[in-house]
């Protein structure tokens, strides 16, 4: 996966969506074989990159920032993660509501942040 991400980051450029996408599939990987500090940085690359394409509060950013407070969550970061959860959350819920599935996904994990475990799920 890690050649296929630089091929794609040759092609595209570092801060293109396909390497943002390309870096989001290597932290899935990374984070499945419990290599959570490798991935958070390519989260953290990815995020960074479509907020400079597409802003804070596009579709592709908020999954990307969602996917990186999990991963702060899971290392033990929750006062990082609240204020990614916020955001995320605040936007799910002027955009979508209160009843929608991924505003309630998000506000479960923003809850987790003041708990012990990952009840967000």
């Amino acid at each position: 996966m890690e050649d296929s991400l630089a091929t794609v980051i040759r092609k595209f450029g570092p801060d293109s969506g396909p390497a943002a996408r390309g870096r989001a599939s290597v932290a899935n990987q990374l984070e499945s074989m419990g290599r959570l500090a490798e991935a958070r940085l390519l989260r953290e690359e990815a995020l960074a990159a479509h907020r400079r394409n597409v802003g804070d509060d596009d579709e592709q950013t908020l999954v990307a920032e969602g996917w990186l407070a999990v991963n702060l969550v899971k290392s033990g970061l929750r006062e990082e993660a609240k204020a990614h959860f916020s955001h995320v959350y605040e936007v799910r819920l002027r955009t979508l509501g209160l009843e929608h599935e991924l505003t309630q996904w998000i506000g479960r994990w923003l809850a987790s942040t003041d708990t012990e475990g990952d009840s967000g799920r």
